[in-house]
């Protein structure tokens, strides 16, 4: 079905441009110029602009054929150079889609196709799946619901959380990269507490020790904290006293290499100078305070599980 512009398309809510290329009338017999865009599952616009959309002073075409996936949707019979926007509706099933452009008429004259669909029916890495379809990283071709999930990558490969990314049921974020460091709290996707990058870093870093990545994951939990109330003296106490019974959970799990285990931890979360600068007037709040460990035989009480219960040597 093909509508004039004046009769308005209703479009739906969220609605993406997948596609947009302006083409002009060249010297010479026209040519027909073609391209590719995202699959598209379910109803999609097609808008063609006639004088182009990037300036007032294109000139418009007397006519054009366009064919999308071997059929044609424009040609003189709804396209002219009285029509200033046409839009043509189709339903397209997923695929790849291509699209064919003859620009007719005398040199310099243009037009703007534009692909709109609704965000989640669009397939942005080719996948075959899109939102809709449960596609949980449409950036990411070969993360997808008909994936076979990796063991250990860190991944949520089949975008299924009942399928667990390791032996042991572990689900990790993804690298929040760059993204992560732009605020002092960094990004935290999945709610727990702890920033996306610091849970991966414990995780492939100790992945055969189960009950240290679950001390390290208090330990950084509390950290967020830290860095949170650095401001406020009282609640830098009340971090600090908390940092030391996770402490004393670590020292009962690793002895004295809980000490270049933390550092090394410390290092991964104060990792800009605003979460340094943070560190430093937490630090500062603690002045004068006086925080004591608990006595050794306490220490596998200051873990924050049940230690026994949890897999793993000890």
């Amino acid at each position: 079905m093909v509508l004039l512009f004046s009769l308005a398309t209703n479009l739906m809510a969220d609605v993406v441009t997948v596609f947009e290329h302006t083409y002009v009338r060249e010297t010479g017999s026209p040519k027909a110029r073609t391209n590719t865009f995202s699959g598209i599952k379910g109803p999609a616009t097609i808008r063609v602009t006639n004088g182009g959309l990037e300036g007032a002073d294109n000139k418009k075409v007397s006519n054009a054929d366009i064919v999308l996936n071997g059929e044609t949707i424009i040609d003189s019979s709804n396209f002219h150079q009285n029509v200033e926007v046409v839009d043509v509706e189709k339903t397209l099933d997923g695929r790849i889609n291509t699209i064919e452009v003859t620009v007719k008429g005398k040199p310099g004259g243009a037009l703007t196709v534009q692909v709109l669909a609704e965000d989640g029916g669009v397939d942005f890495d080719g996948d075959g799946f899109t939102r809709v379809d449960g596609d949980c990283d449409d950036n990411n071709s070969s993360v997808n619901p008909g994936a076979t999930e990796i063991k250990k990558n860190g991944i949520d490969d089949d975008c299924n959380a009942l399928t667990p990314d390791d032996d042991i049921g572990v689900n990790l974020p993804p690298d929040p990269g760059e993204e992560g460091k732009k605020t002092l709290l960094g990004i935290d996707t999945d709610g727990d507490g702890v920033r996306d990058d610091i849970q991966r870093y414990i995780y492939f870093t100790y992945p055969d020790d189960k009950k240290l990545r679950l001390g390290l994951t208090y330990y950084a939990k509390e950290f967020q904290g830290v860095l949170k109330d650095a401001n406020d003296r009282e609640a830098a106490y009340d971090h600090a006293m908390k940092m030391v019974r996770h402490g004393d959970c670590l020292w009962y799990l690793k002895g004295e290499e809980a000490i270049d285990i933390c550092r090394a931890l410390r290092a991964q979360i104060l990792n800009t100078r605003e979460r340094s600068i943070a560190y430093i007037k937490y630090s500062d709040n603690l002045g004068g305070r006086f925080i004591r460990g608990a006595p050794q035989k306490e220490w596998k009480d200051s873990c924050s599980f049940d230690v026994d219960a949890t897999g793993g040597d000890q």
